[in-house]
């Protein structure tokens, strides 16, 4: 089983890109792209050659609070932070002693805690501590050799919305139309790529809305949605709730065709993944007491679990883009991710 050494701060995010690259944001700023993590240390035999990781400091600005790549370019990455600070780098750019980001802003000085990189590369929305969302236009795209299309290094402000409910995540869909964001009320609401979400947020929340208008939310429960995730195609939304569930919705009707209700504990992290015509789910969990924790791969298809494991005080965790491995973070463990093969 590998062990990814994170370095000298307690990991806080972690993300593969599509080429199985995995990035590793850690407090107080530090973010560690490992290249080949199958060669890092290993806990029974010694790797022929340590890997060739990529070493970015944190410049002051904060801790790590979540990491993404873009989906239109596997080696461009952007990272929010505990201190208000929206970085993006290009590792084309950098050598590996690190390298300075491409664009460094400042959301506001508040704590960020979610954001996502619209699939066309054209927006990132970010939401801080205090239910702000933010969305930022990127004014121009280049394509790459490899087929890529490499996103601007310059940000335009588009448009700061207080939202009048707990957000807990958020997500476009696959085709970069449709804005979902998750609450602390068991809603998701969804924003259309024609309308502005302050219009949106005053419609929604307008106690004198017209009742023959369609509910402009999906409710999915009582207790707060903890993540959520969308195929690739655009065919199924995951949703993980506290009150230990499992919800897929179709997209298109926004109905719920599967609701896995036993797990037992919170859900913390949900993706799902496209596989030759089968839609895996990835799932992990945690008790009240944060020490316990499963790891659940389900074939949604036929609702067949594929691989489940429990170890103590799982943070996060993560599904290889070749399906094969998982990477995860332990309380037990706070400086390193763990790699293993089902």
């Amino acid at each position: 089983m590998p062990i990814l050494r994170g370095g000298k701060q307690p990991v806080r995010a972690i993300t593969f890109n599509p080429k199985g690259k995995l990035l590793v944001g850690t407090k107080e700023g530090t973010l560690r792209l490992h290249n080949e993590y199958h060669t890092a240390e290993n806990t029974t035999t010694t790797p022929s050659r340590q890997p060739r990781d990529v070493e970015y400091q944190g410049a002051n600005k904060g801790d790590v609070t979540q990491v993404k790549f873009n989906p239109c370019c596997s080696h461009q990455f952007a990272c929010i932070t505990s201190k208000g600070c929206l970085r993006i780098f290009d590792t084309k750019q950098t050598t590996y002693t690190g390298g300075a980001p491409t664009t460094q802003l400042n959301v506001n000085d508040l704590y960020l805690k979610c954001f996502d990189w619209c699939p066309t590369g054209h927006r990132m929305a970010v939401v801080d501590s205090k239910n702000n969302i933010t969305i930022y236009q990127i004014d121009g795209t280049h394509p790459t050799n490899i087929g890529e299309v490499t996103s601007s290094s310059k940000l335009t402000l588009k448009e700061r919305v207080s939202f009048p409910v707990e957000i807990t995540d958020l997500m476009w869909d696959r085709k970069g139309k449709t804005l979902y964001i998750a609450s602390e009320n068991g809603r998701i609401y969804y924003v259309r790529e024609d309308e502005k979400i302050a219009t949106y947020v005053s419609k929604v929340f307008n106690p004198m809305i017209d009742e023959n208008i369609r509910e402009p939310y999906i409710l999915v429960g009582r207790s707060a949605i903890t993540c959520l995730d969308i195929s690739h195609d655009d065919k199924y939304l995951i949703v993980g709730s506290e009150d230990s569930a499992v919800s897929v919705f179709e997209i298109q009707d926004l109905i719920c065709v599967h609701n896995f209700s036993d797990i037992g504990s919170l859900v913390t992290t949900v993706s799902v993944r496209l596989l030759q015509g089968k839609y895996l789910i990835l799932f992990s969990t945690r008790n009240d007491e944060k020490k316990v924790t499963g790891i659940f791969l389900m074939n949604l298809n036929d609702g067949k679990m594929l691989f489940k494991t429990e170890r103590d005080g799982i943070s996060k965790a993560i599904l290889h883009p070749s399906m094969n491995y998982i990477a995860f973070c332990q309380d037990s463990s706070p400086y390193d991710v763990i790699v293993e093969g089902f």
